[in-house]
């Protein structure tokens, strides 16, 4: 039996979600968007609503919730303002979850208590100037002396580097070993973190996206997190919860393109009539109504193949590969439906194509996607080895 239906503890969170979203987020979004700075009182509201531990168990203050209320929380966040959206999916997604997944009993104790409270920010950091979708390819260096690990590299494109309290970094600890010679650290920003620059992006412009150096930090030894040598296992299995919130974030703005665009269609009149009842303008609203039903049947099956233990991740490429692409079309759909009102920052429509070109790209490009995607359908994809 396929049951499509939501409980009523997921219809109570959507609904606080889509309250925050249009009491807190979307009167200020455009501010955030002009600016480029995120208010950090609004995370702080969003962690009094529980929204920053939605992953954490509830034993270290988090609500645990399941996938499904994760994206649809998620969803209706980015309708209020993507910027923030996609900072707390960072911070509740794939830094939770790599830090639920591999940390000790004592680090859990001592980090997820404050990320879910909304005290420490988590960013995560694997990405470098010459390492994207190579992974194996980075320079950070982290070498054990006496008590600690002294990390030493540059990472970029790093979201919530600018503010971050706590920071989940991947370095080789055995350049030989290939990818068994990658580890993942904890390091705070008071070890000796630096932050080189602050981007200066194209959309979801409030989301912090900086650079980092490490200029030989000194990690104490019981930060390593996970095995030594494991660290990009435990990144892998934390991407596929960062491309699942990914798909619900790109789904969330598919949404907002369809409700802004059905609000426009029945306000304007031309030739004496609403606009959406000629075959051009509903013909739109029809196929923005497609891309955001198939976008969400994709993220909630993935989010139901990780909630039964399955192997979600080809599951997760793909539903952020069709949602993320999906977005971009909806949102230039979205500002032809509004003709020259589009095109105009204060109608609140171009925001949302400049804010959707990040599902594309951030979390792993649709490219990497579709090498995920392959390999789920039995393929012997490597890169490195074809």
């Amino acid at each position: 039996m396929v049951d499509f239906s939501f409980t009523d503890e997921q219809l109570a969170l959507q609904r606080v979600a889509r309250e925050f979203a249009e009491k807190e987020l979307a009167p200020r979004a455009d501010e955030f968007d002009r600016t480029g700075v995120l208010d950090l009182a609004v995370l702080k509201k969003a962690a009094d609503l529980g929204f920053l531990g939605m992953t954490i168990p509830q034993e270290y203050g988090g609500l645990g919730l399941d996938a499904v209320s994760v994206g649809l929380i998620l969803a209706e966040l980015t309708k209020g303002c993507a910027s923030t959206a996609g900072t707390i999916a960072v911070h509740a997604g794939i830094v939770s979850t790599h830090l639920v997944e591999a940390g000790s009993a004592e680090q859990k104790a001592r980090y997820l208590p404050d990320m879910a409270a909304g005290r420490k920010i988590g960013a995560w950091c694997l990405t470098e100037p010459g390492a994207g979708s190579d992974p194996l390819s980075m320079q950070t260096t982290a070498v054990c002396d006496g008590d600690a690990w002294v990390l030493s590299g540059e990472k970029m494109f790093i979201t919530n580097g600018g503010f971050a309290d706590v920071y989940i970094v991947m370095a080789k600890t055995d350049p030989a070993a290939f990818h068994k010679g990658v580890s993942a650290f904890l390091v705070e920003r008071d070890m000796g973190v630096q932050v080189s620059r602050e981007e200066d992006k194209i959309g979801i412009r409030a989301s912090s996206t900086a650079a980092l150096k490490f200029d030989n930090v000194r990690v104490p030894k019981e930060n390593l997190l996970g095995r030594e040598g494991h660290g990009l296992y435990g990144a892998l299995s934390a991407l596929n919860m960062e491309r699942l919130t990914m798909a619900a974030v790109s789904t969330g703005g598919i949404e907002k393109a369809l409700e802004q665009s059905l609000e426009h269609a029945k306000r304007r009149e031309q030739f004496g009539k609403p606009v959406y009842k000629f075959q051009q303008v509903y013909g739109m609203l029809v196929q923005l109504k497609e891309w955001a039903e198939c976008a969400k049947l994709l993220w909630l099956k993935a989010a139901w193949e990780k909630e039964q233990g399955k192997d979600y991740g080809a599951a997760a490429s793909l539903a952020k590969m069709y949602a993320a692409e999906a977005s971009k079309q909806a949102a230039l759909t979205a500002i032809q439906v509004h003709g020259g009102l589009g095109m105009i920052r204060e109608a609140g429509v171009e925001r949302g194509l400049r804010d959707s070109l990040v599902g594309s790209i951030g979390g792993g490009t649709t490219q990497v996607q579709k090498m995920q995607v392959a390999r789920g359908l039995g393929l012997d994809i490597n890169p490195y080895l074809d």
